[in-house]
């Protein structure tokens, strides 16, 4: 239904004036209500499917987070976990080649936080990192980004090029012709 607001008379023809949104828009009352509805469910959509903040370990569990979980050889990532025994040394590994250690809190969760260099000698591809403390063994993937920016184009644009060129070349000369063609008709 549509909500009149007021009516006004100008030379002799009634106009009305409408607030209901879905007279101005050309849609029915209906198109509204449902129009939010599917706003709404495409954003709970997409909440639901958003990407995970990284990867988890579970509370109270042996486990560490690498921050960030993609990054290029010879970068700083920033480790962070708990579960070691209190006050012992964290070493990380990578194809059992020591990456780093960190040292551990002495309190009773074993927390351990810091920062270590990737070896700048990994290629790119996704590389498990072990982290050992004691008798604790504990694992978390990450990928080696490649540095290298991807080829694009072809060795065949140079000729390309230089044949384009010959030809805008050629089509002014042509130009020129015809229009000195045209000169000399229009004065003889």
């Amino acid at each position: 239904m549509v909500q009149t607001d007021a009516t006004y008379t100008a030379t002799g023809r009634a106009v009305q004036v409408h607030s209901d949104w879905a007279y101005r828009s050309g849609r029915s009352g209906r198109s509204m209500p449902f129009a939010v509805a599917l706003g709404v469910a495409l954003l709970a959509v997409c909440v639901g499917l958003g990407a995970p903040a990284g990867a988890q370990y579970p509370p109270g569990q042996p486990g560490f987070i690498i921050t960030p979980s993609s990054t290029t050889a010879g970068s700083p990532v920033t480790i962070a976990g708990q579960g070691c025994p209190p006050g012992s040394t964290v070493v990380f590994t990578i194809d059992g080649n020591q990456i780093g250690s960190l040292p551990v809190s002495m309190d009773s969760d074993g927390t351990f936080s810091g920062t270590i260099v990737i070896p700048a000698n990994l290629a790119p591809g996704d590389y498990v990192v072990v982290g050992t403390c004691g008798n604790v063994v504990m694992s978390n993937t990450l990928t080696i980004l490649s540095t290298e920016l991807p080829r694009t184009g072809s060795d065949r644009s140079l000729p390309l090029a230089k044949s384009g060129l010959v030809l805008i070349a050629i089509g002014g000369l042509l130009v020129l012709a015809v229009r000195g063609r045209r000169s000399r008709a229009a004065h003889a």
